[in-house]
């Protein structure tokens, strides 16, 4: 079965002082959803493994 893991988090950016942008990090948070290729929702217990994380 293929799926899309989504990781909600926020990015962080860094600016010389002219505005351009020298770099990027994303934080990952703890929130996490899973949908099929189509973008329907999956319900955890439905994943592999019962949902747990491999």
């Amino acid at each position: 079965m293929n799926f899309r893991k989504i990781t909600h988090g926020w990015a962080e950016q860094t600016f010389n002082d002219i505005g351009e942008c020298l770099g990027q990090t994303f934080f990952a948070g703890d929130q996490v959803e899973y949908e099929t290729e189509d973008g329907d929702p999956i319900n955890i217990m439905d994943m592999p493994l019962a949902g747990r994380e491999y």
